[in-house]
């Protein structure tokens, strides 16, 4: 169950575990022995089919959407296209479906406690 802790010395293929992560693991990450040598050829990326400008409402609140829009964009939810000389206060988001825009809002507001304006 999730509220109980086990410590793992060997886990096989569907085993679902924790890691602690300290800001070094990334989506596309394999934990395994020094000594294997795994090789993927990549994690597939999709062109987006819609376009959204975003904006944070609240310039208080500017690391907060950064961090956010940086690590869903890390995620694969969705990828950012910037203007030139332009920072992430204003942004244009691409997604494969329009669904990814209501998740990206409810993740800005409910994990970094952002207000958006997509």
């Amino acid at each position: 169950m999730a509220d109980e802790r086990k410590i793992l010395s060997e886990a096989y293929a569907g085993d679902i575990m924790g890691v602690f992560d300290p800001g070094i693991f990334s989506i596309g990450d394999t934990v395994c022995m020094p000594k294997d040598n795994v090789v993927y050829e990549g994690i597939p990326t999709f062109a987006p089919e819609h376009f959204a400008r975003v904006r944070q409402v609240d310039t208080m609140k500017r690391k907060q959407f950064v961090k956010g829009i940086t690590q869903i964009a890390q995620e694969g939810a969705i990828q950012i296209f910037q203007e030139y000389n332009t920072g992430l206060e204003e942004i244009i988001v691409g997604v494969v479906g329009v669904l990814q825009f209501d998740v990206l809002k409810f993740r800005l507001e409910s994990e970094y406690n952002v207000d958006n304006n997509p």
